[in-house]
């Protein structure tokens, strides 16, 4: 892995672990079955098969098996590469384009969720659940 994509790659990581702990900690504010997603570590409901910011199908695999090429529903992707390409591109596969309206939308739901790492408050959270069903 280049150095510049293990700085991403560890940005995600520590970003996943925050939200972690929100959970954990503060469950008040995401009521419902939340978990963070394996790819781009955002928040999401767990009846999400599909992270509906970054399309990772959640195959319950993580970090102890992120470089392995599992084939299935990602396809060619290992989660390793998968974060990578979503720090670069907001998307984890390389083959879907995005628009600019797909990603403002998707800038708007990062930031919503990384403001509540910073202010824990339930309308942000209530907010950031409300742009991911938009």
């Amino acid at each position: 892995m280049e150095k510049k994509d293990k700085k991403l790659y560890e940005l995600i990581l520590e970003r996943r672990r925050k939200f972690n702990e929100l959970i954990k900690s503060k469950n008040y504010l995401l009521k419902e079955d939340i978990i963070t997603c394996p790819c781009c570590a955002y928040p999401k409901k767990k009846e999400f098969d599909i992270c509906p910011i970054c399309w990772w199908q959640d195959e319950g695999y993580e970090n102890e098996n992120a470089k392995i090429v599992r084939g299935g529903p990602n396809g060619y992707l290992s989660l390793e590469q998968a974060r990578i390409n979503f720090s670069k591109t907001l998307n984890c596969g390389d083959t879907k384009k995005l628009s600019i309206k797909e990603k403002t939308r998707i800038k708007k739901i990062m930031k919503l969720f990384d403001d509540l790492l910073i202010t824990p408050k339930k309308d942000l959270a209530n907010k950031a659940f409300k742009e991911l069903k938009n």
